[in-house]
């Protein structure tokens, strides 16, 4: 790429500089993080930038004062450029950098039809080949954002090729199946209840229509993994263990630390905070984590390098000797340690584990060791008397989080809950499956797992948890319906993606089994019938479903416990 133009840059940003202008520039969908460097008075040129099939895009270019030509931070939102200018970090400009907004296709005053990411590559790299062309563009430029903004980043691998690098936040590069789906199950409340905020609700009805993962839709949705290796360019991706994309923001670092090309590979970094989709305070759910929650501490640095060198041009210090992984060890937030609520480093993530398996019980407690003989244990799950959403990897700011689940769990005989006695800290990192074999007397109905720590007052808060959609058993790419006699029992496994906890003694690790958890996620009628939103349902049936455990059925949660103790800052 041609570096031709970075004399032109009239000042050099600093690092402490950049850093603020940075955290103003970060986008954001469920906090505001408020006006910093806002000049209302800064005029953009509005363009309608015209993409390879006709349609028109609406993009908003502010320049530095200077003759240029000037390296750009671009980013791509589905908000509304002019409602996102109160986000934009306009000193930028004082340092001789511009800045692109452009609005999605399809939204606000872009052209086109609504494509919910599955155009965005094709149109961003239409818009750079169109700043080329222009002359006050050097040819250098980042892309910088988070949830939405950070989807879209993602969205671009494989269609750009001469980015210099990329800050991306709560986000994933799988929308498909971490954000419309999980375990094949539908995400109502994120999906429904974004797409309807920013006025494209009916999208949320293609879902259905394209239940396979390997279907054009499905494949819109997501990075092709063929294309990892277009990687060739630094990045940082930060998320938090309580976020909607929790498990995105991993999945998108090891795709370019492990995957990429030349450039690319290797020269990822990943940060994971105790965090909802807010990722500056210490307050989730209804835990109060200590103050060094609010900030990573080697984020700082991370950022102004990473800018500095590729941005700019700076050789002052190297990017790539900082730390690849800085992550946060949660634990119990009433009890000060040495072992918890800290922050860590690591080589790569996951870390060294070892998987440890807890069987459940006939009693409804987990052990290291399975029961000889087999038992089972049976609920009834009914569509129209569902487990409500209390918390959990949600996007809604009053609904996600480490909430306690003592209020939807109690007195209902369709949860099974399993309970780990924790006599010494148990400290396992990384990602979490829960094993069960099931059986029905339907053919298709899902199961559903929490992971909680019950502390010794009794609170019992969500950690993970995930969902399996039994018509998915044998992969997404096909439908594998139960004979539903109730008499065969079929082996599944449920994701509960990752973290890093610490389980304190005199808590309580439990693990709460049923097969709803709404609006979390759209439910399942049990019949079989075609996948549809719970708002069309036309008949439902009653699931008669059922655990079994021990003897040649151990059902388990499985977790990874690191082989060294964490390298904490």
């Amino acid at each position: 790429m041609d570096n031709k133009e970075k004399g032109h840059i009239k000042k050099k940003l600093s690092k402490k500089t950049i850093l603020g202008l940075f955290i103003a520039l970060i986008i954001i969908t469920s906090s505001s993080i408020g006006v910093w460097y806002f000049e209302k008075n800064k005029s953009p040129i509005t363009m309608m930038i015209e993409m390879r099939d006709g349609v028109k895009l609406a993009t908003d270019i502010f320049l530095p004062e200077g003759d240029g030509p000037f390296p750009t931070i671009i980013y791509r939102t589905p908000y509304g450029k002019v409602g996102e200018r109160e986000h934009v970090g306009f000193g930028f400009l004082d340092y001789g950098i511009a800045i692109v907004v452009q609005d999605h296709r399809g939204c606000f005053d872009s052209e086109g039809e609504y494509t919910a990411f599955a155009s965005d590559g094709r149109d961003a790299n239409d818009t750079i080949k169109w700043m080329n062309d222009q002359e006050w563009f050097n040819g250098i430029y980042a892309t910088i954002g988070g949830s939405a903004l950070g989807i879209t980043q993602y969205m671009q691998v494989g269609h750009l090729f001469d980015i210099q690098c990329q800050y991306i936040e709560v986000a994933t590069p799988n929308l498909y199946g971490q954000a419309l789906t999980q375990g094949g199950a539908p995400r109502k409340m994120l999906a429904e209840n974004w797409l309807r905020g920013i006025g494209h609700g009916d999208y949320y009805l293609k879902l259905f229509d394209s239940p396979f993962s390997n279907s054009t839709f499905a494949l819109e949705h997501q990075v092709n993994q063929n294309d990892w290796g277009t990687i060739t360019w630094p990045s940082i991706h930060k998320g938090g263990y309580f976020d909607c994309f929790a498990q995105g923001i991993i999945d998108g670092y090891d795709g370019y630390q492990h995957k990429g090309g030349i450039g690319g590979k290797g020269n990822a970094k990943l940060i994971m905070g105790p965090w909802t989709h807010d990722t500056r305070t210490n307050i989730q759910g209804d835990l109060v984590f200590p103050e060094n929650a609010k900030s990573c501490p080697t984020f700082s640095e991370l950022f102004d390098t990473m800018f500095e060198e590729q941005l700019l041009g700076s050789s002052q210090s190297d990017y790539r000797l900082m730390p690849n992984v800085t992550y946060y060890v949660m634990g119990d937030v009433n009890e000060t340690s040495t072992e918890w609520n800290r922050w860590a480093t690591a080589e790569d993530w996951p870390l060294e584990h070892e998987i440890v398996k807890y069987y459940i019980q006939s009693d409804n407690t987990l052990k290291s060791t399975k029961e000889i003989n087999t038992s089972e244990e049976s609920y009834i799950f009914n569509p129209s008397d569902s487990v409500s959403t209390h918390g959990g990897a949600n996007l809604n700011g009053q609904n996600r989080g480490p909430f306690n689940q003592n209020e939807v769990e109690s007195g209902r005989s369709d949860i099974l809950q399993y309970d780990l006695e924790i006599n010494e800290p148990l400290w396992f990192s990384g990602r979490i499956s829960v094993t069960l074999f099931v059986s029905s007397n339907c053919t298709d109905t899902d199961f559903t797992a929490k992971l909680m720590d019950v502390y010794p007052t009794g609170e019992s808060y969500i950690l993970n948890d995930g969902i399996f959609r039994m018509r998915f058993r044998n992969g997404r790419d096909k439908f594998a319906f139960m004979d539903g006699t109730g008499e065969t029992v079929y082996q599944i496994e449920i994701d509960l993606w990752s973290t890093s906890y610490v389980f304190n003694e005199g808590h309580t690790l439990r693990l709460s089994i049923s097969s709803s958890n709404y609006p979390r996620f759209d439910l399942n009628p049990n019949t079989g019938q075609e996948i549809q939103p719970v708002d069309e349902f036309t008949e439902y049936y009653f699931a008669n479903n059922t655990i079994f455990m021990g003897g040649e059925y151990p059902s388990s949660i499985n977790l990874p416990v690191p082989i060294e103790s964490p390298d904490f800052l």
